[in-house]
């Protein structure tokens, strides 16, 4: 498990701040990250309330959801976040201050599987990820002209004002485009494998990106299986993202190194 914290100083009312960050359906106009955003629990937002949300990874949409666990306006609001290779639960505190709001955030953040191992890793880059978030919020807050809506409710409706046009759940052409285009890599493994070989990975340079092919153990048939899979070097290190093209369950290789971390990388 891994704890990331932080602070940020918002020149606004602790109760604007509050009301933008509780009503999720607000984060895509400050996180490029998050793709979209839907509320999924009925009545107004309080403890309890849940959405779904995507955000990017690899250029894939990797959905989650996020429940908030103790909701105390304006000064307290806590969550838990599922992932399909981690959970994410801590709380954001809101203070007043001279200066407006003085926010701060802490998370514990628990990997699944093999990216248990990478925990440090994952603590720093979402260390990174968080304040680049919160810095987006500060811009977005700080450059309005009104205030913002106070308490959101079911009966104004969801901060319309505030949420960008078109932040909805892909549409079916677009989740249908996904499942083929998950379907033709999973077809073209061998083919791409040999590829990659054949040219010592030089293709991968033609669309800028680093490839690399890692070989596991099946976790049932116990045979071999391969796959190339794009990484990012960190370092002496290579990271690679469980995205399975963006599909909400990981792809079968993080399976079968959760059951045998052996593997062998080329």
């Amino acid at each position: 498990m891994a704890h990331i914290e932080g602070e940020i100083l918002i020149n606004r009312p602790v109760e604007e701040v509050f009301d933008v960050v509780a009503d999720e359906r607000n984060e895509p106009r400050y996180n490029p990250r998050l793709l979209w955003v839907e509320k999924i629990s009925s009545g107004p937002i309080g403890r309890g309330t849940q959405f779904r949300a995507a955000t990017k990874t690899m250029g894939r949409p990797v959905e989650m959801t996020i429940e908030f666990t103790e909701y105390e306006r304006p000064r307290h609001l806590a969550s838990l976040t599922h992932m399909p290779t981690m959970e994410i639960q801590g709380a954001l505190s809101f203070d007043p201050v001279p200066q407006g709001t003085r926010m701060r955030w802490s998370w514990e953040l628990e990997p699944r599987g093999v990216l248990r191992l990478l925990t440090p890793l994952i603590a720093r880059m979402g260390q990174r990820q968080e304040e680049t978030i919160w810095a987006g919020l500060k811009q977005f807050l700080e450059a309005q002209e009104e205030s913002l809506p106070r308490r959101p409710s079911e009966a104004a409706g969801p901060a319309l004002k505030y949420t960008t046009d078109g932040v909805r759940p892909l549409p079916l052409k677009e989740r249908i485009k996904m499942r083929v285009e998950h379907e033709v890599d999973t077809r073209s493994v061998g083919l791409a494998a040999g590829l990659i070989r054949l040219t010592k990975g030089r293709i991968g340079r033609l669309y800028h990106r680093q490839i690399l092919i890692l070989t596991t153990r099946g976790r049932k048939s116990g045979l071999e299986r391969t796959v190339p899979l794009q990484f990012f070097p960190d370092g002496d290190d290579m990271i690679i993202v469980a995205a399975n093209s963006g599909l909400p369950s990981p792809p079968g290789w993080y399976f079968n190194l959760t059951a045998d971390p052996l593997a062998r990388v080329e």
